[in-house]
């Protein structure tokens, strides 16, 4: 599964859905629309078992993660390090009281 493919059709089929006003559908595009929104619903159970199953995410919704994380001050010059290192996620910091709040973003293959 090429879930990036997937949400692209998607995106695509709901927003043409969305533009379509049913009071103004002949019968051709009444069958149009319900095959859309039977495929938007195949495309919408197929990403979710895929990621629930494990599966990765469309890049546009992994490159968005980003965790906040507070870590006392003795810790966080370790814990930069260590992150950074594995190239797993991009780090920055900003001190906040005794704490540093880590701001992790994952990495995007």
């Amino acid at each position: 599964m090429d879930p990036d493919a997937n949400l692209e059709e998607a995106l695509r089929l709901a927003e043409a859905l969305i533009k379509d006003d049913p009071d103004t559908f002949d019968s051709s595009a009444a069958h149009g629309a319900i095959s859309d929104g039977q495929r938007l619903a195949e495309l919408v159970t197929a990403l979710d078992g895929w990621i629930r199953k494990g599966g990765f995410l469309p890049k546009v919704w992994a490159e968005e993660q980003t965790l906040e994380l507070p870590v006392p001050v003795a810790l966080a010059g370790t814990l930069v390090m260590a992150l950074a290192d594995a190239g797993v996620v991009t780090v920055r910091s900003r001190r906040d009281g005794p704490d540093v709040i880590l701001t992790l973003k994952k990495v995007v293959d």
